[in-house]
Parts: structure tokens; C-alpha cells; sequence
């Protein structure tokens, strides 16, 4: 815990763009994405616009939304936010269509523009990219500082030994 911390503080420092907390359930994912958010938060003033998006509503967002009625406003909200914080991808029902599917809309359009987007997640690489494709998974993983929280490693890269 006190590395993924440590590791977590650094990424913040060096302004990372983009961070991936990944571990096995109740490894402490979201509480250490809460705790990094609230640190980075604090005593800035106006504070930038945040959306912490749980995945599974997301995913879930279009099929939810009336038809004829345009997008769902989650994908605007998750779009012009400074930040978004996905939470346990993974916990999505596995896409269907590209069409259906808001999820991969958002992190396109986040790629796209390059907004700063934080995951948790206890996917890994190769069940990231067999879920949603290898180009949504190089998306979120692209530049990324992979945080891994507690004690079984999870492979986040084509490395075999990382």
C-alpha cells in the first residue's frame, strides 16, 4: 500500500496525465484513485471539473437513454470534464456493438483530446484487450502510469515478467 502511495504521489508530481490502479478485488483500487484525487485537489482554486464515472453506468448509459433524445449527458459530462475517473472497468457488462457500448465512446473521445483520465481496474492486458479490443486497451494504457495495489501483479504490458 505504502508503494502504490508513494507511486501514486509521483505520477501526480510529474503530472501524468493518465494513471491505471489495477489489482484484484479489495485490493484498494478505489481508495487510493479517492485519496490521490483528493491530494491533488487540494488548495486549488477554482478546482477543475471532475467526473469519478463508475463503468458499469456508463457502459450501461445509452442502452438507459430515451431514443430520439440524443446522446446521453454522462458522454457530455465525461467529455468536457477536466478529469475523469473511470471505476472498476471491468465491471461493465463486456460490449456488445461500438454502438451500444458508451464506454468506448468516452475513452475515444478522451484519447482524442487527450484528457487526463484515471482507470481502476482488475483487468489485465490481455483481458482488457480481448474484452474491448487492443485499440481501447493501448487507449487507456498509452503513456499511463500503472499503479498495481496489492500483492498479486497483474501483467499491464506485452513484457511477459512485468
Amino acid at each position: 500500500r505504502k508503494e502504490a502511495l508513494a507511486e501514486t504521489r509521483q505520477a501526480l508530481l510529474d503530472k501524468r496525465s493518465k494513471i491505471v490502479f489495477v489489482g484484484v478485488s479489495g485490493s484498494g483500487k478505489t481508495s487510493l484513485a479517492a485519496a490521490a484525487l483528493r491530494a491533488s485537489l487540494a488548495g486549488i482554486f477554482p478546482r477543475p471539473s471532475v467526473e469519478w464515472l463508475k463503468a458499469r453506468d456508463v457502459a450501461l448509459a445509452r442502452s438507459r437513454h430515451p431514443l430520439g433524445q440524443g446522446d446521453p449527458q454522462i458522454l457530455d459530462r465525461a467529455i468536457k470534464a477536466n478529469l475523469i475517473v473511470i471505476d472498476d472497468l471491468g465491471q461493465d457488462p463486456p460490449p456488445k456493438t461500438f454502438q451500444s457500448h458508451l464506454l468506448l465512446d468516452v475513452v475515444m473521445e478522451r484519447y482524442d483530446a487527450l484528457g487526463p483520465t484515471w482507470t481502476t481496474t482488475w483487468l489485465s492486458l490481455p483481458e482488457m484487450s480481448s474484452r474491448y479490443g487492443e485499440g481501447f486497451a493501448r487507449r487507456i494504457l498509452e503513456g499511463a502510469k500503472v499503479i498495481q495495489c496489492g500483492h498479486e501483479k497483474i501483467q499491464m504490458s506485452d513484457e511477459a515478467d512485468s
